[in-house]
């Protein structure tokens, strides 16, 4: 179907650490810019999302400079080389795996759209071998209050589809896939995963965030394997295009 769920895989000392990372990182841009940040200590996800919201309140477009920055947070480094999530891996892709360089904490502000990604593949924006595997790792139960994914069972096998800036019915940077096609998957299932739990997906399978209609932020680690025995991508010496399309869609501020 092009996606597994696999219960209780990373530890609660990795999550605690990317909340360590990701609290001290909103507390340095709190006294860059003098925001004076709600009460509550420690790294619990109740505290650390509403410093955030009232962070992003308060310096509109925050968000971005934290996703950079957690890009290079040791925390995701190690979530994302665990040894059960990596033994995982090397069941999924062809020959030794690959991480992707880019390693995403997402951050979904209750009711934001702007960064929302809707029905898209993976692959559109990555490239590389088509049998790359996304890692989807919440800090929190997902559910359909706080936007949990959809994910379009089996529709992996189509190959890649078309993507463009189609009209979502509110401003929002992401290209999504055709409207007409995404109105023909006839298998949708909604995902609810938990803290510490992994759904992989096929970097071909169509998959859709939903709005956050809850009052706290949504995060979710997200990791993405190559296997470097694909016989596309060891021909191409394991290089990747710059996929321009993509990254300039990605690019734009709201």
């Amino acid at each position: 179907d092009g996606a597994i769920l696999v219960r209780n895989l990373l530890q609660e000392n990795i999550l605690s650490r990317v909340r360590d990372e990701l609290n001290e990182r909103i507390h340095l841009l709190a006294g860059k810019h003098g925001v004076a940040l709600p009460e509550g200590s420690g790294n619990t996800l109740s505290a650390i999302s509403r410093k955030l919201i009232a962070l992003d309140q308060a310096v509109p477009g925050t968000q971005s400079s934290l996703y950079d920055a957690m890009t290079n947070a040791p925390s995701l480094h190690q979530a994302s080389t665990q040894e059960p999530l990596m033994k995982t891996v090397s069941l999924l892709v062809p020959g030794p795996p690959e991480l992707h360089h880019r390693f995403i904490l997402i951050m979904s502000l209750p009711r934001a759209t702007w960064h929302l990604a809707q029905w898209h593949q993976d692959w559109y924006y990555n490239e590389g071998p088509e049998d790359t595997v996304t890692a989807y790792a919440p800090l929190q139960e997902t559910t359909d209050d706080n936007g949990s994914l959809l994910l379009a069972l089996g529709e992996h096998k189509r190959g890649p589809l078309p993507h463009g800036a189609f009209d979502q019915g509110f401003e929002n940077k992401w290209h999504v896939i055709d409207p007409s096609i995404v109105d023909s998957f006839d298998d949708l299932v909604s995902v609810a995963v938990g803290a510490g739990d992994v759904l992989f997906m096929h970097s071909l399978l169509p998959h859709s965030a939903r709005v956050n209609r809850s009052e706290s932020v949504r995060f979710v680690l997200n990791f993405r394997y190559l296997g470097l025995a694909d016989p596309k991508y060891l021909d191409a010496d394991w290089e990747i295009g710059a996929i321009s399309h993509a990254r300039a869609a990605l690019a734009r501020k709201n």
